[in-house]
This record gives C-alpha cells, structure tokens and sequence, in this order.
C-alpha cells in the first residue's frame, strides 16, 4: 500500500481529473483488500 500511494502521490500532479478518479478509486480498492495474497481471488472477485 505505502508503495502505490507513494507512486500516486508522485503521479498526481500531472493527471488530468478523469484519471485522477481513477487512482483515488484504486487507492479505495487497495485500502479494502487490506493484506490479500493473490492465492485469495476468490475473496477478491465478491
């Protein structure tokens, strides 16, 4: 997490609005998973 936070952070400046959404929506989804490993995709896909 710290790391893609870190990588949107740098981002953000130069991101037009509609993928600026996009990142914030991504942060949300990376936020909820939490720790999930991918051998848990099942979790992941509900």
């Amino acid at each position: 997490m710290e790391i893609w936070e870190r990588y949107a952070a740098h981002k953000l400046p130069g991101l037009k609005a509609k993928t600026q959404e996009k990142y914030d929506n991504l942060t949300r989804l990376y936020r909820k998973l939490g720790n999930m490993t991918i051998d848990e995709p099942l979790i992941v896909k509900r």
